[in-house]
């Protein structure tokens, strides 16, 4: 005798229990999903950047290419900078070799000393090379020299590659280089800070030292530096190039005293001595005549007196009144 009843039962408990088994499954397989893909972001989360949040922009500020500071992103021209810690991470022998670092800035050479810009193709005359805004020479035929400063005593290196006549005059063709020199920073308090290096390099048998110092007495601060450097003729993998030796030594003194908490007086006096600077690029070797050419010496002086008003609540950051002074003196010596 057959019962139905119970047959039924027994087959719908067996259903029951199938689809308890099913949904556990799939609940068990949607854990294991969701554990990988969190596992997936967690190992890939050091090798990608994260594109869903915002990109912040370093508020770098300029002034070359508009002639009062401003944002690095709001120039209307192509900038380049370099900043004090770049350069003493790479610690240039002469501040060409870090110019030529940036894009679309390359050195025509002559030698290890004599390194002219170029920007975009154009150098010599076409290039304005400014040190604190000011032209660092007048030297006609072959350009100025960045050389006639110090890397250490550089705050920053600004570059306007491109046509800049219409504010910096018939000079800045192809661009402008503006060499911004560290200045004394106001005075918090008595203190006296400073630092000496001594650096050297073998390819150019080049070695020299730098001191700084920088003290602080109640309103008024400076930034003190003197160095020297003395290099022999340099080497290449096949031969030494003669008359590329050059000396030289160098002050900058810039001096600060805060007349209100707005207003400051600051003056400058900038030094560069250079004896015996050959420029191989120029000499000349032929049957029947020769020639070395190179500087006997070169000088360098510049001196300023300004008066600064700033204005921390607007758009204009501060305003200047400069006086200065400057005087270039070099004798090229060819010898045959």
């Amino acid at each position: 005798m057959t019962h139905p009843t119970h047959a039924r039962a027994s087959s719908a408990s067996h259903g029951l229990l199938a689809a308890a088994v099913a949904i556990a499954g799939l609940l068990a397989m949607g854990t294991i999903a969701t554990t990988a893909r969190a596992e997936a972001a967690k190992s890939n989360s050091s090798a990608f950047a994260d594109t869903t949040k915002p990109v912040t922009f370093l508020k770098e500020v300029v002034v070359t290419g508009a002639r009062y500071p401003r944002a690095f992103y709001e120039s209307p021209q192509a900038l380049s900078f370099l900043s004090r810690s770049q350069l003493r991470d790479q610690s240039p022998v002469v501040i060409g070799d870090a110019l030529q670092t940036l894009p679309g800035v390359d050195n025509s050479k002559d030698s290890p000393w004599e390194q002219r810009p170029v920007l975009r193709g154009l150098s010599g005359q076409r290039v304005l090379v400014l040190m604190d805004g000011m032209p660092m020479n007048s030297a006609r035929g072959n350009g100025p020299h960045p050389s006639l400063v110090d890397a250490s005593q550089i705050e920053r290196v600004e570059v306007v590659r491109g046509p800049s006549s219409v504010a910096y005059g018939s000079d800045a063709i192809g661009g402008a280089i503006n060499i911004i020199t560290r200045e004394a920073g106001p005075s918090t308090g008595n203190a006296l800070n400073g630092s000496a290096v001594m650096s050297g390099s073998t390819a150019e048998h080049v070695y020299g030292g730098q001191l700084e110092v920088r003290p602080r007495i109640g309103k008024f601060s400076s930034f003190l530096s003197t160095g020297f450097r003395k290099a022999d003729d340099f080497e290449t993998p096949s031969t030494t190039v003669a008359n590329s030796q050059y000396k030289d030594y160098n002050a900058l003194f810039n001096l600060r005293y805060d007349l209100t908490p707005r207003l400051a007086l600051k003056s400058g006096y900038q030094l560069y001595r250079g004896t015996d600077v050959g420029i191989p690029g120029l000499s000349f070797a032929s049957p029947g005549a020769s020639q070395d050419f190179q500087f006997s010496y070169y000088d360098r002086d510049m001196a300023h007196l300004a008066l600064e008003h700033r204005y921390p609540e607007s758009w204009l950051a501060s305003t200047s009144r400069w006086r200065p002074h400057s005087a270039c003196r070099r004798v090229p010596v060819p010898r045959t």
